[in-house]
């Protein structure tokens, strides 16, 4: 059998009944059921499902003689280097015959029809059966044979009945076009007919496809190659010029419009909410953001934040570690309300470059298109953007730039090792003088008009011939500077202040895991209690902590001061350590820790609280400043060590500038970088890894807008609110209901009441038997136990037990807590809650303890 096309002959190598041509594809199993009407369908289906079966089809050159492929690839490949142009496979130059010469009918007989239900029948199966059994292979398949998780086989089952759903609805349309009209038998059949070989993935069945169909339908945000290297090479007897050291970025204001063109994003810029003076919630609140000349000019001006981490691509234990390390540039949008902002897709890419290229060449030609943009929007002028075919004018101004230490001081072109001369970003402290003090006023701080001048210096120094520098000091070691950076270009930045220090990095995995292997060692020598004994008593109350459960802890992690715990578990490691550390002796409960080691350890929590409220003032900023030298001053002298990062803490006025440390500490972008090591995992592509990220990324941003605005999803950006499976129970049959009738009297009790088991609102999942904070007071606040959850009015409701707070211990850094006796039940909406953060329940020695770790009530506590 042989199908001729413009340019090349396609041969298929089979032994079936002619007759079957137009009606099975003679390559695909022979319980397939997909039937064809025409030779164009059947040749696209064997172009696409079975172009690289070898063995089973010969692709051969009609302009060439003995020039045979089995790949079709290759045949491509062929005609576009020897003929000079790319085949055109044309449906209308399609010829087909058997062996004998015989024409082979275009169309189906009536009786090919039935071929599913002889399938049925020779199997002893029922029509349904068969449909069942074709659906538990493909699901199979997914399953075992392409490791498909089971929410992935969720998606596929859902989908598919939508689409089914779909193809009913067109095809019942296409029935009752005119009521009036009878159809014969043979008329729904041939309708049937026309729909059969119809794909219901046709015009996006290839990645290809549905990549135009995306960029047709939504637009695209393609990233950009920026070249920083090449060199020329001879191939072929050719010179050619090949890129050696590049990188992808987005470009920014293209980018930036896109992103404004999501009506939530849209709506939280154009509403801006009230600032309290004094009081600092966001970046916004922060003193840069509110006295910038041009945020007073325009209120609606636009925060833009920046984010850049190395991630290594490869287990850190290889061979390869550090060969094939890429570096994220993220940025966000500050304006942004926080409950959004919080979502993985407000971090939005804007570069990707190999970590090895970045550190030889820098971020300046990588950050050009992100520079330039920003100086376009900070002018007074703005930038017009075309939003929904309306032209609206916007401002920018860049605030900071968060990451850890290494990646920032390359940024900001200060040298990124600790044991430089002049280890510290923020301060002109000496190497030597870095803990004779742990109070900001006493060291010398950098300033933006002695930085331009020492970057003046070191780039003169540089520009001199090497024979030339003999007997000048070296400025780049004096001053701790290696470059000018890049934004310094942009307009009214300053680079001394623009990089602040992030928690995560300096205090939870930094001064935090420090602290907790010096009081572990400490513990351990003391003979109080054994390794294994923590390790044990540790499991045991990881139960009431999460999912973040801190690991096995070693000996050699004590003695080595490295804590393996990732920072989640590290804080709720911290936070139950108060606990562990205790036992029952003849006088009580008693901490088996020195007085003066369980004090430095409660000032830590203490600042932790601090640290990671929600909600600071100038007073509580002063007090972190005292509690953190203080703090730092006895940690030195109980254990006589101490790290760089410590150092770093006393530069936490940030605060002032940017508000909160949560608000731009690298736990959200931490999240975001698992987004690309689980494409890793499935493209398994080190050939330029840079490139298949940023290209996947923009795609699937693309993609997501997509659907939020034909209405196939909700909004682009929206919180991780959700509700568990419901559950309909009448309000009568419920143990709680005098509880319910007592806030609704007018109900009926045979309403039928929607309740669930699970729900998550603000980022945090509520269960039953659940803390939750009812009031919050400077005293002590008010807890309760969740004992049921529904919905009222569209509210998501809470029925709990009041619990009675007795005292804060500060020994544990925890609130005592009983039940009440014969109290009555209250309701509480979850949008009316206080504080949106897990806490926990702790029963110790018979007596019940709530922990609230990331509190915002910290000073409620001192």
């Amino acid at each position: 059998m042989n199908l001729t096309f413009q340019g090349c002959l396609l041969t298929l190598l089979v032994d079936k009944d002619p007759r079957m041509f137009y009606q099975k594809c003679p390559l695909c199993p022979a319980s397939s059921i997909v039937n064809f009407s025409s030779r164009e369908k059947l040749v696209q289906h064997i172009k696409i499902r079975h172009r690289n079966e070898h063995g089973k089809i010969l692709f051969n050159c009609a302009l060439c003689q003995n020039a045979s492929y089995e790949n079709y690839n290759s045949l491509k490949l062929h005609i576009t280097r020897k003929h000079g142009g790319k085949e055109q496979l044309a449906s209308s130059a399609c010829t087909s015959s058997t062996s004998t010469g015989e024409a082979i009918p275009c169309s189906l007989p009536d009786d090919e029809l039935l071929s599913v239900l002889e399938e049925a029948a020779k199997s002893y199966m029922s029509v349904d059966q068969l449909l069942q059994l074709r659906a538990a292979s493909l699901l199979i398949q997914l399953r075992d044979t392409h490791c498909a998780t089971q929410p992935i086989v969720n998606e596929v089952i859902v989908g598919v009945a939508k689409l089914f759903d779909t193809f009913l609805d067109i095809l019942q349309n296409k029935f009752s076009k005119d009521p009036n009209e009878v159809l014969t038998t043979h008329e729904i059949v041939s309708c049937i007919e026309t729909f059969r070989n119809q794909s219901l993935f046709a015009g996006v069945e290839t990645p290809t496809e549905l990549e135009k169909y995306i960029e047709r339908e939504e637009g695209s945000l393609k990233p950009v190659k920026v070249t920083v290297l090449t060199k020329d090479v001879i191939k072929n007897n050719l010179v050619r010029t090949i890129d050696v050291d590049y990188g992808y970025i987005v470009p920014f204001l293209p980018s930036l419009k896109k992103i404004l063109s999501c009506p939530e994003i849209l709506e939280t810029i154009e509403n801006p909410a009230p600032v309290k003076s004094g009081v600092f919630t966001s970046p916004i609140d922060g003193y840069f953001y509110q006295n910038h000349p041009l945020v007073k000019e325009d209120p609606k001006t636009l925060g833009i934040g920046m984010y850049t981490d190395s991630v290594d691509l490869t287990d850190s234990a290889s061979s390869k570690s550090g060969v094939h390390a890429v570096t994220f540039i993220y940025f966000v949008i500050f304006n942004i309300d926080p409950k959004l902002r919080s979502c993985r897709r407000s971090i939005f890419l804007l570069g990707v470059v190999k970590t090895s290229v970045l550190k030889k060449h820098g971020y300046g030609e990588f950050l050009k298109d992100f520079v330039a943009g920003l100086n376009q929007l900070s002018r007074r002028e703005g930038v017009n953007f075309d939003i929904k075919g309306k032209t609206m004018n916007f401002h920018a101004i860049f605030v900071c730039c968060c990451g850890d230490n290494p990646a920032s001081e390359n940024l900001g072109g200060f040298k990124e090792s600790h044991f430089a001369k002049r280890p510290c970003r923020h301060c002109l402290v000496h190497r030597e003088d870095l803990f004779k003090s742990f109070k900001e006023t006493d060291f010398p701080l950098r300033s933006m008009s002695s930085h331009n001048q020492q970057v003046a210096e070191v780039e003169a120094y540089f520009d001199l011939a090497p024979k030339n520098r003999e007997g000048i000091e070296n400025p780049s070691v004096l001053y701790g500077i290696k470059r000018k950076s890049v934004l310094m270009s942009i307009d009214g930045c300053d680079v001394t202040k623009c990089l602040p220090q992030d928690f995560m990095h300096d205090t939870i995995e930094g001064s935090l895991k420090l602290e907790i292997c010096c009081l572990l060692e400490e513990v351990i020598n003391s003979k109080q209690l054994s390794l294994a004994g923590i390790n044990n008593r540790i499991q045991i109350f990881s139960k009431h902590f999460g999912v973040n459960k801190p690991s096995i802890i070693e000996m050699h992690h004590l003695e080595n001061r490295k804590l393996r715990q990732t920072a989640a578990e590290t804080l709720n490691l911290a936070y139950m350590l108060p606990f562990v550390l205790r036992k029952k002796t003849r006088g009580g409960v008693m901490s088996v820790c020195k007085e003066a080691n369980l004090k430095c350890f409660m000032m830590r929590l203490q600042l932790l609280d601090y640290c990671m409220s929600e909600e600071l003032t100038y007073d509580d900023v002063q007090k972190i400043r005292r509690l953190t030298e203080k703090h730092h001053l006895l940690f030195q002298e109980l254990y006589n060590c101490a790290i760089p990062k410590m150092h770093y803490e006393c530069h936490l006025n940030q605060i002032l500038l940017y508000g909160p440390p949560r608000n731009f500490w690298c736990f959200g972008f931490e999240g975001k970088h698992a987004y690309f090591k689980r494409l890793l995992r499935i493209y398994r592509c080190f050939k330029d890894p840079a490139r298949t990220f940023a290209q996947a990324h923009q795609q699937r941003l693309c993609g997501l807008m997509l659907l939020s605005n034909k209405g196939v999803t909700g909004p682009f950006l929206q919180s991780s609110d959700s509700l568990g499976a419901p559950m309909n129970v009448k309000l009568q049959s419920l143990l709680y209901r005098s509880g319910l009738l007592n806030f609704y009297p007018n109900i009926s009790s045979d309403l039928m009441l929607t309740q669930y088991k699970i729900a998550s609102y603000n980022g945090v999942k509520y269960r039953r038997n659940q803390i939750i904070m009812i009031v919050k007071s400077r005293k002590l606040p008010t807890f309760g136990e969740i004992v049921h959850m529904f919905l009222h009015s569209d509210k998501l409701m809470f029925m709990y037990k009041p619990l009675s707070t007795d005292c804060c211990d500060n020994s544990l850094n925890a609130f005592k807590v009983r039940y009440c006796v014969d109290a009555e039940f209250g309701i509480v909406a979850a949008c009316d809650l206080p504080y949106h953060h897990q806490i926990f329940l702790i029963k110790s020695s018979s007596t019940n303890y709530v922990v609230a770790p990331q509190r915002s009530f910290a000073h409620s506590k001192l």
